[in-house]
C-alpha cells in the first residue's frame, strides 16, 4: 500500500472516530473526497521536502572576486510544519553568506529553504540545516540564517499568543 493511501485511510478513520465520539454528522457527503485531498496535500505539498535532496538544489558559479563580499538575501517566505503539534509555522528568512571559491545561484537559495522547510521541523533546526547546507554544498566561508516566524501552535491553540513572532539566528563556518 502506498503512503498516500495509508494517509487517506488514516484520515478517514480519524473523521469517522470523531463522528462516533461526538454523535454528530462530521463526515457527510460533502467530505467524501476529503481524505484523498488531505493525503495529496501532506504528501505532495506540505512534506515534499523529504522527496528532494538539498545538494540537488545547489548551482555554483566561480567566484572571480579577490575579496569576496558578504551576500545577503532577505524576505524569503517559507511555510513549514511543527513536529510537536503538526501545525504550521511560517514567516521570513534572511540569509547572509560569505562565498569561498564559488557563489551560489541566487534562485537556488529559496529552493534550498523550501527543501528543509517542507519537512516536519523545529525553527532552530531549520535555520541550522540551511546554514550547514550552504557551507557544505555551497562551499561558503560563513553563513548566518535569521528566521522570524509565527507558530500556529502558539497563536491558534494553547496560550493563543496572537501576533507573537519567534526569532532565531543560526550560523555556520567552513572547516579548515
Amino acid at each position: 500500500m502506498k503512503n498516500k493511501e495509508k494517509i487517506e485511510i488514516l484520515f478517514k478513520d480519524i473523521l469517522e472516530n470523531l463522528e462516533d465520539s461526538s454523535g454528530g454528522n462530521v463526515f457527510d457527503e460533502s467530505m467524501s473526497d476529503t481524505p484523498a485531498r488531505v493525503a495529496k496535500m501532506w504528501g505532495d505539498e506540505l512534506l515534499k521536502g523529504y522527496l528532494i535532496q538539498p545538494q540537488d538544489m545547489i548551482k555554483l558559479f566561480p567566484n572571480s572576486s579577490k575579496n569576496p563580499e558578504e551576500i545577503e538575501i532577505n524576505n524569503i517566505s517559507f511555510y513549514s510544519m511543527c513536529e510537536h503539534h503538526m501545525m504550521p509555522f511560517f514567516g521570513k528568512i534572511a540569509i547572509k553568506y560569505v562565498p569561498g571559491d564559488f557563489v551560489l545561484g541566487l534562485s537556488k537559495i529559496p529552493r534550498l529553504v523550501e527543501v528543509y522547510a517542507r519537512r516536519f521541523q523545529l525553527q532552530e533546526r531549520l535555520g541550522q540545516q540551511i546554514a550547514d547546507a550552504i557551507i557544505r554544498y555551497g562551499k561558503a566561508r560563513s553563513v548566518e540564517v535569521i528566521i522570524e516566524a509565527e507558530h500556529t501552535c502558539m497563536t491558534a491553540r494553547g496560550i493563543q499568543a496572537i501576533d507573537s513572532i519567534t526569532r532565531t539566528k543560526s550560523t555556520a563556518y567552513e572547516s579548515k
